[in-house]
């Protein structure tokens, strides 16, 4: 009869730690549905991968026409330690919202420099901002400084 009565005891112990992951699915999908209806958000996808002056306030790049080719900014003068895909948002600035295990909404502000290039799907050029649209699915790779990215390329995916 004790050995029965332990059994049930597991049997129990079992169905608990069952419901609880189920119910904390059930809130988790809960949330992530809650944020996509908020924020009009397309998934995000983040399995495909895991100064500031110079940016007019409607969000282009100051930038004369040719100069950046004439000054010798290159892509490579942006020390690349960041790279991830996720969905741009424009919350005054421009931000990078991703996931990663364990942490379904991580966000970063993005900065353009002049040495900034862009793919929005017709081939990489300098960044203007002015052409983003909110939501879109992005890989971003830059520079990283806690809660800001020099984006050295943002390609459109």
């Amino acid at each position: 009869m004790a050995k029965h009565n332990h059994e049930i005891g597991k049997m129990s112990v079992i169905w608990v730690v069952v419901l609880a992951i189920v119910l904390l699915g059930v809130i988790y999908g809960a949330y992530r549905l809650g944020l996509q209806k908020s924020t009009n958000l397309p998934p995000t996808i983040s399995e495909k991968e895991s100064q500031g002056e110079m940016v007019k306030p409607g969000g282009e790049i100051d930038v004369p026409e040719g100069e950046l080719e004439e000054s010798g900014v290159e892509e490579s003068a942006i020390e690349v330690n960041f790279s991830k895909t996720g969905n741009l948002l424009d919350r005054e600035e421009w931000i990078l919202l991703y996931e990663e295990p364990g942490n379904p909404a991580i966000d970063v502000s993005l900065k353009f420099t002049p040495a900034s290039r862009c793919d929005l799907g017709n081939g990489e050029s300098a960044c203007d901002t002015s052409q983003f649209e909110n939501g879109s699915l992005v890989t971003v790779k830059g520079h990283r400084e806690d809660k800001e990215v020099t984006v050295a390329t943002l390609k459109l995916l």
